[in-house]
């Protein structure tokens, strides 16, 4: 790799940021986690958390470029990117970054839009799909699940269709804020997911009824004792995921070769959900790819 110079890349999402520095060889010095997602940081105030999250780094390389993903960039960030409308080429998105305000060489990555017979966004994925890159064309589809989990057409390296679906979103407003909060009990740290409730979760997303009847239908097996209060967030989480893939085998052929970026806690899950709905999922290291996102935009302005 050639000489890139010492570079910052944060990850910045709405419940937590990721700060990487980089050497100019590419490889990571240092790195840091820290729960400064936008919904943390009051109006004003991401020029603090941007220099919480790089404290040192600066002062002992310059004024290096630093270059920030995700939902930093929305209309509730530090400054709003607009979208580059799809079809995006990632190879030319170094050329639509937006300058932070008031501090010197940051720069903020923007997302993609689709806006044809439907509308759709993404923030933050653009970037992992960049440190993919031409493993790209091995794949159908490119699937990132999260809170809102992304389906996006593998045509490097444009993005012309993707769908989202606010399976992590739903789940969480399923788990914490309806009666199911009442009875799922707490779970305990270290604790393994229960792998035959989340398959009967996929069952019960397949038939045509539904979503919502489906998640009544748990409640009551609760109530009338034919199922265990343990197995019921496993259940919910199939039933979601189960209904958000039962919409993508609808737009594509049996069998379709998936890229799964996914982090840790949604591997083995949904690898197991895509095996259930006969799709063929490799897992890739979502992590390894954002930071190989990141060099990839730093060697683009290069």
């Amino acid at each position: 790799m050639s000489d890139l110079g010492h570079f910052i890349g944060i990850d910045w999402g709405s419940t937590n940021a990721r700060a990487l520095l980089f050497a100019s060889d590419g490889k990571i010095l240092e790195e840091r986690d820290e729960p400064l997602g936008i919904k943390h940081v009051s109006p004003g105030g991401h020029r603090a958390a941007f220099e919480k999250l790089t404290a040192g780094w600066r002062e002992r390389h310059g004024p290096i470029p630093a270059l920030l993903s995700g939902m930093i960039g929305s209309r509730t960030g530090w400054r709003e990117a607009p979208y580059v409308a799809a079809p995006a080429n990632l190879t030319e998105l170094h050329r639509t970054l937006v300058p932070a305000p008031d501090v010197e060489n940051v720069w903020i990555v923007p997302g993609v839009s689709l806006a044809t017979t439907r509308c759709d966004v993404m923030r933050g994925e653009e970037l992992q799909l960049l440190g993919l890159g031409a493993r790209a064309a091995e794949f159908d589809w490119v699937c990132i699940p999260g809170t809102h989990s992304k389906w996006i057409r593998a045509e490097w390296p444009f993005v012309r269709e993707f769908h989202t679906a606010m399976t992590g979103e739903t789940f969480a407003a399923i788990a914490e804020h309806t009666l199911f909060a009442q009875l799922i009990p707490p779970v305990k740290p270290g604790s393994v997911w229960g792998k035959p409730a989340f398959q009967s979760g996929l069952e019960r997303s397949a038939p045509p009824h539904g979503l919502l009847n489906s998640l009544f239908g748990i409640r009551a097996d609760l109530l009338l004792g034919r199922i265990q209060a343990t197995e019921v967030a496993d259940l919910i989480s199939g039933l979601v995921i189960g209904t958000e893939i039962n919409h993508v085998r609808s737009l594509t052929q049996v069998g379709s070769r998936v890229a799964l970026l996914a982090a840790p806690g949604l591997q083995s899950r949904y690898e197991c959900a895509l095996a259930f709905f006969d799709f063929a999922p490799t897992a890739f290291d979502v992590r390894a790819l954002n930071a190989d996102g990141f060099r990839q935009l730093m060697r683009s302005r290069s």
